[in-house]
């Protein structure tokens, strides 16, 4: 009996082991997610309502230049997100799309999709590309409830309880420690190119040219001793408008989890948000005179 209950113990203990492991190892991950921004003229607001294989993420109004945006990790079982946007007196313009699509046997991570909702249409990319339009505005009559309903196949009850508790609980783990992120975004006019050059306390983060409508981000942890990431920007002819700030500043005794900083590049300057407030001009661009050799005649 005692060599049984010490097997028993050992089991015990290596699937705790076990465990704890794949939980570190999980935590490493990172989420994708969703981004919705209201590029719409004017004061024209714009309402969102997603809905995601297992939730309604309810309905959500956005002023122009501000945003809404979720994370989640892909289920083995496929992850669907299809979202109703209106805009518009009345929000009788409206589009119905399938937001993000996922999951299944491989699994993505760190995935991003953006949604820029303007004036002629829904234009999309995952930040590495100019945004495209993918889906124009139709004026429909004032029904505004959803136009999809979505539902969650069950081939087998105790399967998939044992799977949404598993997801339930890797989800509370990994909000913990969700990264920090920077995202800029060209919203100047024309064909004018974005150059970026960002450093951390740590790290030469490179140059980086954004066309019109592109973004260019990158996610980290705070550090104990601090984290200062400051960025050179520029734009015109031959990149004589230049603006230099902090972009990021935390860490310390207090380290934050999940904190974005949104930056949006327009004509008359920086603009600045968290993702929850409209956008606010911060700083102007500066015309930075290139320093000329003197003529040796």
């Amino acid at each position: 009996m005692k060599l049984i209950k010490a097997m028993n113990n050992l089991y015990c203990s290596l699937f705790i082991i076990a465990l704890c492991i794949g939980l570190s190892n999980a935590l490493v991950k990172e989420k994708n997610s969703v981004h919705f921004m209201n590029s719409l003229g004017g004061n024209n607001v714009l309402k969102i309502h997603c809905i995601s294989d297992e939730d309604d993420l309810g309905e959500h109004l956005l002023k122009p230049g501000e945003i809404y945006e979720f994370s989640f990790y892909d289920s083995i079982m496929g992850t669907l997100i299809n979202c109703d946007l209106w805009q518009g007196i009345e929000f009788r313009f409206h589009a119905n799309f399938r937001a993000y699509e996922g999951g299944g046997l491989i699994g993505h991570y760190g995935k991003q999709n953006f949604w820029f909702s303007r004036d002629d249409g829904i234009y999309f990319t995952h930040g590495k590309d100019e945004p495209k339009l993918e889906y124009k505005w139709v004026y429909s009559v004032l029904d505004m409830a959803p136009a999809h309903r979505l539902t969650k196949g069950m081939n087998n009850l105790y399967l998939s309880l044992f799977i949404i508790a598993l997801g339930v609980g890797l989800s509370n783990a990994l909000a913990i420690k969700m990264k920090n992120s920077v995202h800029f975004i060209n919203s100047l006019a024309g064909n004018n190119v974005l150059k970026i050059h960002c450093r951390s306390d740590e790290d030469d983060l490179g140059e980086h040219l954004l066309k019109p409508g592109e973004v260019y981000d990158f996610s980290f942890y705070d550090s104990i001793f601090g984290t200062r990431i400051n960025c050179d920007l520029a734009q015109g002819i031959e990149f004589r408008f230049h603006a230099k700030f902090m972009a990021y500043k935390s860490g310390g005794l207090i380290l934050h989890y999940g904190k974005k900083n949104f930056w949006f590049c327009r004509d008359d300057g920086i603009y600045f948000t968290h993702g929850k407030q409209t956008p606010k001009l911060e700083y102007k661009w500066v015309y930075k005179v290139i320093d000329m050799a003197p003529s040796p005649y």
